[in-house]
């Protein structure tokens, strides 16, 4: 992770190798890092040490990771954050005082809440990324707290660029990025899964009904993708009058499918808002 001076030798704490976290970790093993990475499980971190060896600095706890790192991504799960929190506060506050950076992509977490826990003047980036971070391919919404610096915003941007495309949103918003783009993932996933089920209603075998249901989803993001059309517009594309497409999407529109989806991610918004940590 080059660019500004300096920044590329800095010590980075990961606290957290899930999922998310390790997907991260694999993208940021390939930039110019000293990372530190926390995760309580004994297991996870033999196979961490396996899969990284001294390409990784493991420990066990939070406090460990910030007592060597100014910068900690929080790559917990929302119910085990305040504890991490707890420990990188006790830390941060035994140590002379310096600019300190957590990125946080724990859900639901705004970023008044971490500054409520962490010494005062903590800059914190609150990032909500998805499943696709594990191919490289996610979309992350960023947005900074009170104390976050431009330079914060940059280095929160180029650690998930490394797994994705990055946009700042404001944190009133965060809850909707979850809804849409957070949860989204599993919509595509829901979708393509059914295209496999009906293909097998009409006389394919489950193997190709899957094959074809797959490849088609990859094909069609990969053109919605390389194209600057919007995704209506490809729709009518594929659609010829009186053709086979429009078959299909006639019996969409008649069920009201389009009212059913938005009514789901408005379910997946309202959810999120309840879940969400407040100071």
């Amino acid at each position: 992770m080059s660019g500004e001076p300096g920044e590329s030798q800095l010590p980075m704490g990961l606290v957290g190798a899930g999922n998310m976290g390790e997907a991260l970790l694999r993208a940021l093993t390939g930039q110019r890092l000293r990372l530190i990475v926390a995760e309580t499980s004994a297991a996870k971190r033999t196979a961490l040490s396996r899969q990284y060896g001294s390409r990784i600095e493991l420990v066990t706890t939070a406090a460990q990771a910030a007592t060597e790192a100014p910068v900690v991504i929080l790559a917990v799960k929302p119910q085990d954050a305040p504890k991490a929190l707890q420990e990188i506060r006790k830390a941060w506050e035994a140590q002379p005082k310096g600019h300190r950076l957590i990125i946080s992509i724990a859900a639901g977490l705004s970023t008044a809440y971490i500054e409520g826990q962490v010494p005062g003047k903590t800059a914190v980036v609150r990032v909500m990324p998805n499943l696709a971070a594990k191919v490289g391919k996610a979309i992350s919404a960023i947005v900074g707290g009170k104390w976050a610096v431009d330079a914060d915003l940059r280095i929160a941007k180029r650690c998930f660029t490394t797994v994705g495309e990055v946009v700042e949103a404001p944190e009133s918003a965060m809850d909707a990025v979850t809804a849409v783009s957070g949860s989204g993932p599993a919509y595509f996933f829901l979708l393509a899964a059914a295209l496999a089920e009906a293909g097998v209603k009409v006389g394919l075998t489950k193997a190709i009904a899957e094959q074809l249901a797959r490849q088609t989803a990859i094909g069609a993001a990969a053109l919605l993708a390389r194209t600057a059309e919007p995704a209506a517009t490809l729709v009518k594309q594929v659609a010829s009058k009186g053709g086979t497409t429009e078959a299909a999407l006639k019996v969409l529109t008649k069920k009201q499918w389009q009212a059913i989806f938005i009514e789901a991610v408005k379910a997946a918004h309202k959810r999120a808002k309840e879940l969400s940590w407040q100071p």
